[in-house]
């Protein structure tokens, strides 16, 4: 089974273009959910999740907002064209492997979930139609019926409510694999900014971002813990790394 790649972007960006480049290098069936596609799947998302989405989150009303929104709409293209599962991701990641050919395949749902964090990220994650439309449907009901979870976890001060704290408290309770985690000497990056991928401290650093070192096109960082080179079946360029893409 081929596995679909999504990407899905509001508006114009001027990195997207050779993420997705590199992705297709590895996976055949990139797909690109652009304003048009997303306009045509929104199936009244917009209007049914506006009328009870309350803003808690210390970032920006619009950006949170379509964090959350396009689990809805990655839902309605998925269920629409009858595709059995996809894999995410945000706009700022490049694979540098074939997903198809991975170990998690057989998985409803995997993501991205550093160790002792309260937050999980679907930056970078695999969903089934099942995991995407429970999903949906506990974002609506937490919104609706279990608000009082998202204000204590907002005023506690131990982050945004935002689409990674929905993510980390929907995989609680829904069957799950961690892509932070090393699995048989790769993994999938959680942010190139940052040493932390699943443990604190864990891979090595040179310039405030892990030390990639790319060998035939591929890259690999040093395990610090393990003390061996591990490869990297993602690069997430997050924040101001951005401008390293290439």
């Amino acid at each position: 089974m081929t596995i679909p790649i999504i990407y899905l972007h509001w508006g114009q960006c001027n990195y997207l273009q050779k993420t997705m480049e590199k992705t297709s290098k590895y996976n055949s069936n990139v797909i690109l959910l652009d304003d048009n596609l997303i306009q045509q799947y929104d199936y009244n998302a917009h209007e049914q999740f506006s009328s009870i989405y309350q803003h808690l989150s210390r970032g920006k009303f619009d950006f949170e907002y379509k964090c959350i929104l396009r689990w809805f709409i990655i839902k309605n293209f998925v269920k629409q064209n009858k595709i059995e599962k996809i894999f995410y991701c945000d706009s700022d990641v490049m694979l540098f492997t074939d997903i198809s050919q991975e170990w998690f395949v057989s998985e409803d749902l995997c993501i991205m979930e550093p160790h002792k964090y309260t937050c999980a990220s679907g930056h970078s994650s695999l969903w089934s139609l099942d995991a995407l439309s429970q999903f949906g449907d506990f974002i609506l009901h937490t919104y609706t019926n279990n608000f009082k979870v998202l204000q204590n976890f907002q005023n506690s001060g131990k982050g945004n409510v935002c689409d990674m704290f929905l993510i980390y408290l929907f995989g609680k309770n829904y069957p799950h694999q961690t892509l932070t985690k090393v699995y048989n000497n790769t993994v999938f990056d959680d942010n190139l900014a940052t040493s932390t991928n699943h443990t604190r401290n864990e891979y090595e650093m040179k310039n405030n971002m892990k030390n990639i070192q790319f060998i035939d096109d591929i890259p690999y960082c040093k395990n610090i813990q393990l003390n061996k080179m591990i490869k990297f079946n993602s690069i997430h360029f997050w924040g101001h790394l951005k401008g390293q893409i290439s």
